[in-house]
């Protein structure tokens, strides 16, 4: 009786195992974000919240609104050709994942009939499709994202279905919590931020991390989070950044808060963080100009 009683134990143990495994093995793998799939180093990247920023949305959909009206956030990897500084946008090739309501079906079917574009069959993978006097190569994957580039549209799929993260989870959340995010692992170039910030100080740079943020009246308001090679190119750095920014307070009649730039400008060993730092009206045209042009 008492070894029957063992054997009903251990039986129970051993399906309990078997259960709880099985639970386990089925557990639902959430699938990485697509901005985190992006940052090669050298490249640079946007996201766009395109909830947020719906007036920005109507200028890269301008004609296909329907698409843009669709979209909840615009994200792309950018390369340049060459290292010119400030970045070169004529040079640049990229991959992009737009997503929000679109239906692969749907998106892909209604492709099939777009005069200017050529259908591509692909044995052991999607359909996609190219412009016929274009760059852009695009399809609709899922439920709710469309991948093009204007370089191998296989490669940047592979790049999307292989999964590899690149952005770790605090930086894929920063990045997303902003109107615009951008990112970029030791780059060579970077944007023009209105700040007179030599080429040489991206290139002692280890990340860049830029958060733009609307603020109710239109303005921008910048964080920034630079992480450097060394503690002294950080102390350059803050310097750097905070005598441009004076500068351009001066050129346009602003009064100098010398406590707020102390807030402001912080650092903490290799890293320069900048808070609320106002963006110059003529650069957010400029910058803006830029993404337009760019997506």
């Amino acid at each position: 009786m008492k070894r029957a009683g063992v054997l009903l134990l251990t039986g129970c143990i051993v399906i309990t195992v078997l259960f709880t495994s099985c639970a386990t093995s089925f557990v639902k793998r959430v699938p990485p974000r697509p901005v985190s799939l992006m940052g090669e180093e050298g490249n640079i990247v946007i996201t766009v919240d395109a909830l947020k920023e719906r007036e920005l949305v109507s200028l890269v959909f301008d004609g296909i609104d329907e698409l843009g009206a669709r979209s909840r956030r615009i994200s792309l990897e950018l390369k340049g050709q060459d290292d010119r500084y400030p970045l070169d946008l004529s040079s640049l090739s990229m991959w992009a994942l737009l997503e929000g309501d679109y239906p692969s079906f749907l998106v892909n079917t209604a492709l099939m009939y777009v005069p200017s574009l050529t259908r591509h069959e692909v044995e052991d993978g999607p359909t996609w499709f190219s412009q016929k006097e274009g760059p852009i190569s695009l399809r609709a994957l899922g439920k709710d994202a469309i991948l093009l580039t204007d370089g191998d549209y296989e490669t940047a799929y592979r790049r999307y279905k292989g999964g590899e993260v690149l952005l770790d989870e605090e930086t894929t959340r920063l990045l997303e919590s902003a109107s615009i995010g951008i990112y970029a692992l030791r780059p060579k170039t970077f944007f023009d931020l209105g700040l007179d910030l030599p080429q040489s100080v991206f290139e002692q740079s280890e990340t860049v991390v830029l958060l733009l943020e609307k603020r109710d009246d239109g303005s921008y308001g910048v964080d920034a989070i630079i992480t450097m090679q060394s503690e002294k190119g950080a102390s350059t750095l803050s310097q750097m950044v905070r005598s441009g920014y004076i500068a351009q307070l001066r050129k346009e009649g602003k009064a100098v808060n010398i406590a707020a730039l102390r807030e402001m400008f912080l650092i903490e060993g290799d890293r320069v963080m900048i808070k609320a730092m106002d963006l110059p009206p003529d650069q957010l045209t400029e910058l803006k100009r830029s993404l337009v042009g760019i997506i």
